[in-house]
């Protein structure tokens, strides 16, 4: 009886680690990236990845203008990811994407997910949408609306596929598109 409870107390806790930094939010973009930051603890990137040490930054990337770059950088002034200082830098394209940890595709950029997924296919790089049904072209998490509220879906092959591990804690609280994990 006990293993129930703290799968609930767990839950909440996890919840609540992502929910908390979005009450300060003044935006919705500020709102994003507070979750992108916490998504960042539950997902794990391969050792390998890009032959990164431990004083290289971990690099999020913005394709296209979007205000979660500013958002993004208040962020990263602050605060280390993986034990790594974070920066941010705004891409013009897939290829410059490969240099970094995780891409955020802006909404006026989606319609080049599927190059953008070829260019990237089998790297190390978390790739973070905005909008319906981009999951299913190559995000491995997606943000979309319901009613007034911010859900996010992840992409568990996706993710996969590029080496990433997503931990179970976050996944439960995702709509999981795409192949189910694997027990």
């Amino acid at each position: 009886m006990a293993a129930p409870w703290r799968r609930l107390v767990l839950g909440f806790a996890l919840a609540a680690t992502l929910i908390a930094p979005v009450f300060g939010a003044r935006n919705a973009a500020e709102i994003e990236a507070a979750f992108i930051e916490k998504f960042t603890h539950y997902i794990e990137w391969p050792e390998e990845s890009r032959g990164a040490t431990p004083g290289d930054p971990f690099t999020m990337c913005v394709l296209g203008r979007d205000p979660i770059q500013d958002a993004l950088e208040s962020i990263a002034e602050f605060t280390m990811i993986k034990g790594r200082p974070a920066r941010v830098l705004r891409v013009f394209g897939a290829r410059e994407a490969q240099a970094c940890d995780l891409l955020y595709v802006a909404k006026t950029r989606t319609g080049d997910l599927p190059r953008i997924h070829t260019e990237l296919a089998h790297r190390s790089v978390l790739i973070v949408t905005h909008g319906p049904g981009l999951a299913e072209q190559g995000a491995m998490i997606n943000f979309y609306d319901v009613g007034d509220r911010l859900r996010f879906e992840i992409n568990v092959s996706e993710a996969r596929e590029s080496g990433l591990k997503i931990s179970a804690r976050l996944l439960r609280l995702a709509r999981i598109v795409g192949k189910e994990p694997a027990p």
